[in-house]
């Protein structure tokens, strides 16, 4: 069980990446010939781990087709070099959104891994998981089969769990309970052995506003020398081939682009993705043949989002900050890592969270007219969207059900946050953030090709802000009059930033806090949406490889669903979707952990022959 008032840490993650990987990889041509049972487009968290689960079984073969390469390098392996990656061409495909037209028509980036191993390379190393309810909600959506005992096995199945020290059970409350962690599984976790100076106060200034603290590639590299596992990386899958048999869609090959050289690999049972398959209006537009009309393919995308505050604390705090402005101390904390793996390196800024619902961040006198509005805006929702945001309208109800994460961050900025915490390292000074992240926004976005080059990037609208509910003017501030002030999103933000700062002026985070920054102390609800859509960013969990969460959802074909509870492609035979774009309502957690498990589930039903 993961109670609903959760200080957890983002320590309980450290998940290792293991070195002997390129030594298995094969050419684009002799990929091509190569006889597949299962061919995996992308060799992201879920691909892999999907991939190696089946090549459990020694009678099926497996190919993966990554498009990016294989980097095992300081940039992937020390965590406190986590962000170094983000932007960078080599090992990011540095997409962007359209812009957002309640965001000041802002392009928000969106960072995506450009390696094997995907996006869980570049990541911040949480491993996390979400609410019962959350989880069961996949089977109230029409889904059997998809609920938390299905999804907490796959997890445990996936966690080689290694116990913290009593120190660290005491202090920061890590977690050791057998019952909650795997033990054999292929992914190493465990919690930091660094916690920077800022994290105790802050703990306890959560205690003190009634938060009760909770108690509460690994898969690849080891079994990179079977056989009946082969993966071709920096190869683009431009096409499936498909044919029409008995009124279903069949891929037979998989094309794929390497050195500008063209490739089809055959596909022996099925392959696990979806392409070619999707609106019918979209498609034809781009003269586009159409293999099955879905127009849920693409729609139905949204992320966890929200603004950073930026706070400089007590000088004497040490934090990653210092690295940048003291080279000395740089240099130190660099040869302390590569001896033994402690100090600054061995975590990345990270290193707590606090999950909250709705009802510990306001007054009830605030959630009561939140609710009041936003039951009679959902009056007139579209009807593909009724039982999801019936779902979520429950949840808010729910006290096990988190609506905001509350990251903090040890440092002045956590990239790519550095343009937007307003606050550079000087020397001699110590700075945290709070990042603030809605967990199920209201707000439905899409992702659609543009044209029909493949290796063009899609066009990714969030459509942040623009979510249901009438509030009028602001509750606070009645001078306010915008538009904005008007959307449950950003009012669930607005609530969310002052409680953030409330905690900043609880001790001990009080005393530790020496200045905040931005937004100014007891700013108006006006100044925080302005700090909100001129600063707001996604927090880059819609996982898988090329997929959103939403994107391909796991819904009955007429609520715009585009997989069934096999996570078959509706229409097809044999392309099934295995990421996070079938989860077609987002989970209160960060979703790597939530990946592995689909993963292992999927992997077993298909190894033992249970999905037809």
């Amino acid at each position: 069980m993961f109670p609903q008032r959760n200080v957890a840490l983002a320590a309980a993650a450290f998940l290792q990446i293991l070195s002997n990987v390129d030594a298995v990889q094969v050419p684009a041509e002799a990929f091509a010939r190569g006889k597949y049972d299962f061919v995996i487009v992308g060799g992201g968290s879920a691909g892999l781990a999907l991939a190696t689960r089946l090549s459990d079984n020694p009678k099926l073969t497996v190919g993966v087709i990554e498009a990016g390469l294989v980097r095992l390098d300081d940039k992937i392996l020390i965590p406190g070099m986590f962000g170094s990656t983000l932007g960078d061409p080599e090992y990011d495909w540095n997409f962007a959104t359209v812009p957002q037209s309640h965001l000041g028509n802002r392009q928000l980036p969106v960072f995506r891994g450009k390696l094997l191993g995907g996006t869980s390379a570049l990541n911040g190393l949480v491993h996390s998981r979400a609410s019962k309810a959350e989880y069961d909600g996949l089977q109230a959506l029409g889904n059997p089969g998809w609920n938390f005992e299905t999804l907490q096995d796959g997890m445990k199945k996936s966690e080689n769990w290694t116990a913290p020290s009593r120190f660290l059970q005491k202090t920061y409350f890590a977690n050791n309970d057998v019952s909650d962690h795997g033990t054999k599984g292929a992914i190493q976790d465990s919690v930091y052995s660094f916690y920077a100076d800022v994290v105790t106060p802050f703990f306890k200034a959560a205690q003190n506003l009634k938060i009760t603290i909770n108690k509460a590639m690994g898969y690849y590299a080891p079994n990179a020398h079977r056989n009946n596992l082969v993966v071709v990386t920096g190869a683009h899958v431009t096409k499936i081939i498909t044919k029409k048999t008995n009124g279903l869609v069949s891929a037979t090959s998989v094309e794929y682009l390497s050195g500008n050289v063209t490739y089809t690999v055959a596909v022996g049972k099925e392959v696990v993705l979806s392409a070619g398959i999707g609106n019918k209006k979209i498609l034809n537009a781009l003269s586009i043949p159409v293999a099955v009309d879905l127009p849920g393919v693409g729609e139905n995308h949204h992320d966890h989002f929200g603004p950073q505050l930026a706070f400089q604390s007590l000088d004497n705090f040490i934090t990653p900050d210092r690295s940048k402005t003291d080279p000395a101390f740089a240099a130190q904390q660099f040869a302390q890592y590569a001896q033994n793996r402690t100090g600054t390196l061995s975590a990345t800024s990270a290193t707590t969270l606090a999950f909250l619902p709705m009802h510990d961040i306001m007054s009830p006198s605030t959630s009561a007219r939140l609710l009041s509005d936003l039951d009679a805006a959902l009056t007139s929702m579209p009807t593909h969207l009724k039982s999801q945001f019936a779902l979520q309208r429950k949840w808010l109800d729910d006290q096990s059900v988190p609506q905001v994460e509350f990251v903090l961050f040890s440092n002045s900025d956590h990239l790519p946050y550095e343009a937007l915490s307003g606050a550079t390292p000087q020397p001699g000074k110590s700075y945290y953030t709070i990042a603030v992240f809605l967990q199920h926004l209201w707000s439905r976005g899409s992702v659609h090709i543009s044209t029909s080059n493949p290796l063009t990037a899609p066009n990714i609208d969030g459509d942040y802000l623009n979510s249901p509910g009438d509030f009028g003017s602001s509750f606070s501030d009645r001078t306010a009059h915008h538009s904005d002030l008007a959307r449950i999103d950003m009012k669930l933000l607005i609530e969310s930033v002052k409680w953030a700062q409330k905690l900043s002026q609880t001790e001990p985070m009080k005393s530790a806090t020496v200045a905040v920054l931005r937004p100014v102390l007891n700013a108006t609800d006006a100044q925080i949406r302005d700090f909100i859509t001129s600063s707001a960013n996604t927090e880059w969990h819609f996982a898988g490889s090329m997929f959103y969460t939403g994107t391909a959802s796991m819904l009955p074909r007429d609520q715009n669903g585009v997989v069934d509870p096999q996570l078959k492609v509706y229409g097809t035979s044999n392309i099934r979707v295995v990421d996070a774009s079938i989860l077609p309502v987002h989970v209160a957690t960060h979703p790597t952990m939530t990946l592995y498990g689909i993963a292992e589930r999927a992997a077993e039903a298909l190894r033992t022959g249970e999905w037809k």
